[in-house]
């Protein structure tokens, strides 16, 4: 059963774009997970299990490909991990953003101003590790943000999937 939306995705991947639209269209919390200091294995824990119907912008997934795109540790320990990784599997809809990296780096570029998590000649690596996570859990979408056409079929899917869609 499906109680909380997880987006996750390379910088300029049209995340925040798709968690505002999936939060107005379905009246549902929305949360960005972002990294902060200290033991990350409990917030996310914390958060995932206490929070239902909501959309979650960036998470543990975030925390572990931006360790290995910065030569970090884990964060988590296997077994940490793997609590996190079955608490998504049984009860999220993950959408991965990732669009095609010449795009991220055209919207990278337009950020002026904006501080970026990453360097742009890091995009296309940061993309292919998400786009790693494509067969890890069951309920995963890809989007991959072209255009406001696919952000509106992707949203009404994910009404569909949750059995929202408003009756016409």
């Amino acid at each position: 059963m499906v109680r909380n939306i997880l987006i996750e995705g390379v910088d300029c991947g049209g995340k925040s774009t798709l968690a505002k639209e999936l939060k107005n269209r379905l009246n549902w919390d929305a949360a960005a997970l972002t990294h902060k200091p200290g033991w990350q294995f409990e917030r996310y824990l914390s958060a995932y299990a206490t929070q239902p119907q909501t959309i979650f912008e960036r998470g543990h997934v975030s925390e572990q490909v931006y360790s290995e795109v910065f030569n970090r540790d884990s964060p988590f320990s296997p077994t940490e991990r793997g609590v996190l990784d079955g608490i998504v599997a049984e009860t999220m809809l993950v959408i991965l953003a990732i669009p095609d990296s010449d795009l991220a780096r055209k919207r990278y570029g337009e950020r002026n101003g904006v501080l970026q998590v990453i360097a742009a000649e890091q995009l296309s690596d940061t993309n292919s590790r998400f786009a790693a996570y494509s067969g890890r859990y069951p309920n995963t979408i890809i989007y991959q943000s072209k255009d406001w056409d696919e952000l509106e079929r992707l949203v009404a899917r994910v009404q569909r999937i949750l059995s929202l869609a408003p009756s016409r």
